[in-house]
């Protein structure tokens, strides 16, 4: 039985800890264990990667819009494929009831430490700081990136069905995040010219602006509009699972488009081109699954196609997480809105994606 297991490495002592950790737990269960090193990524490669791969789950070390500082683990769920028909929740992060379990379990294991019951030198130790670089040595291997990358672009041209779509020129702000390697990998597999692209702040390390794409953080994008005469420009967070929009006027100026109107717009289109569905497998029709903070302007777009509109609670794998159980009842549910900052899950993806 062997467990495989996909990670972003962020930050090498997180992840020496956390390979060592993964290979003594599988030592005492009796599995194999094979890590999968991706290098630096952004969060919407990572999930689809765990289904790429058919993972059995997938781990990432991110502050995502947090301070580097804050960085933390993010775990994602198996990527083995669902029952035919089911909406596949293949490499969505964990919910908070399965986080639960995780911290109370990490908690319970602490206390034993701190009392003295686990000898936690011995723990470590049992795994050779040899066995972790062989591991970690994968990330100077690009074979499992380059195969995640050509899997996730060819869903993205299939989701997107218009070999015209990236023919506009616009700016690209990686802010130094992860979008800074996987942007112009990917958008080289989706026909851009990168001529057409003006690159900003693309070299992975410390963040140029703020890390969260607002306010003056997305400065540095709206002067390059001005600059380039590009029409549209994105500003990414740190892990790419966001991005928010500035828009060159037609009187010169540059402005931020309101995340809202992002998502207006998204729900829009996507029950727009969502009206043939099969009605035999999905009889109570279209739905939409939003978080409480969404204008309410995107449930009268909704309704105004007949669908349904579902509010959850904070939290991306919420939205996830009730658009699935909403297809088990009989919807179809083309998209999911996560975020005031105007994030959308389209659907068969399991995360917001800037891109």
């Amino acid at each position: 039985l062997a467990f495989f297991f996909l990670m972003i490495l962020l930050a090498d002592r997180f992840s020496k800890n956390q390979i060592k950790g993964m290979l003594k737990a599988a030592s005492e269960l009796g599995v194999g264990l094979k890590v999968i090193d991706l290098g630096i990524v952004t969060t919407p490669l990572l999930e689809s990667a765990v289904r790429t791969f058919a993972a059995d789950g997938g781990v990432m070390i991110t502050a995502s819009h947090n301070p580097l500082e804050q960085n933390g683990w993010k775990y994602m769920r198996s990527g083995k494929a669902p029952p035919a028909g089911l909406l596949w929740q293949g490499g969505a992060l964990l919910n908070a009831h399965d986080m639960a379990s995780v911290i109370y379990r990490t908690k319970r294991f602490i206390n034993s430490v701190y009392k003295g019951d686990v000898d936690i030198a011995g723990l470590i130790g049992a795994v050779s700081d040899s066995d972790v670089a062989d591991i970690m040595g994968s990330h100077g291997n690009t074979v499992y990136y380059e195969e995640a990358l050509d899997a996730y672009a060819k869903g993205l041209r299939d989701f997107i069905k218009n070999d015209n779509a990236f023919g506009v020129r616009f700016v690209s702000d990686a802010n130094n995040g992860s979008w800074s390697r996987v942007g112009p990998d990917l958008l080289k597999r989706l026909g851009v010219d990168e001529a057409k692209v003006v690159f900003l702040n693309s070299g992975a390390g410390h963040p140029a602006h703020g890390i969260e794409p607002i306010g003056d953080a997305l400065d540095e994008a709206k002067k390059a509009l001005k600059e380039s005469g590009a029409k549209i420009g994105i500003v990414y967070d740190f892990d790419a699972d966001r991005g928010n929009l500035v828009a060159l006027k037609p009187d010169g100026a540059a402005e931020e488009v309101s995340p809202q109107d992002v998502v207006a717009l998204n729900v829009w289109a996507e029950l727009r081109r969502s009206q043939e569905f099969d009605r035999a497998v999905y009889p109570k029709g279209l739905a939409v699954v939003a978080h409480c903070a969404t204008s309410d302007r995107t449930k009268e777009i909704a309704q105004s196609f007949g669908a349904a509109f579902v509010n959850v609670e904070t939290g991306e794998i919420n939205v996830v997480d009730k658009m699935t159980e909403l297809e088990r009842q009989g919807y179809f549910v083309p998209i999911g809105v996560e975020g005031y900052n105007g994030g959308t899950v389209f659907r068969k993806a399991t995360c917001r994606d800037g891109l």
